[in-house]
């Protein structure tokens, strides 16, 4: 459960996400880097200090036998991030990784995107959000954000939103 504040926003949208949301799940689900061929995300490679002592048994120093079955798994001590690795064998070089915000709304999934050094891909049915989001992004970085806007019309047999909402329909 994350405790997170409130961030206000002077736009008309009224479900923006507070920055440090989205910063915490960009930073758990969006790798920092990729490879540049195929795609896969590299992985972060640790170390861990302060782990359990255990005997020549396996069975963790100073733990009775009838318990040390319930300790010899428990690790403890502290992880350290010491670099990262691929994932694939293509021996190619990075990219950023892409976060996808399928509601784009204001652009927080944008802004905190460039913020930590990742891409973004938004998309938003509402041309006005699409808009506020440019803007919003464009001013959070407006050395180093590259912003594109592409509209995509529906295909031709797309339902109109709501058609057929309400209607009923006789099988002939």
């Amino acid at each position: 459960m994350f405790r997170i504040n409130t961030q206000p926003w002077p736009q008309a949208h009224f479900a923006v996400w507070p920055e440090e949301l989205a910063r915490r799940i960009l930073l758990f689900a969006c790798p920092e880097r990729v490879c540049a061929v195929c795609g896969r995300p590299w992985e972060r490679v640790t170390e861990r200090d302060g782990a359990n002592q255990a005997n020549e048994d396996g069975i963790a120093k100073g733990v009775p036998r009838q318990v040390a079955n319930l300790y010899v798994t428990k690790q403890r001590g502290t992880v350290h991030p010491v670099g990262w690795r691929p994932t694939c064998a293509c021996d190619a070089g990075t990219r950023a990784g892409v976060a996808l915000d399928p509601f784009g709304g204001s652009g927080t999934t944008g802004v905190v995107a460039d913020q930590l050094g990742r891409d973004a891909v938004l998309a938003e049915l509402n041309p006005a959000f699409v808009e506020m989001a440019r803007r919003r992004v464009q001013r959070a970085s407006p050395l180093l954000a590259q912003v594109e806007v592409q509209t995509v019309p529906p295909p031709p047999h797309a339902p109109l939103p709501l058609e057929g909402v309400g209607e009923r329909r006789c099988a002939s």
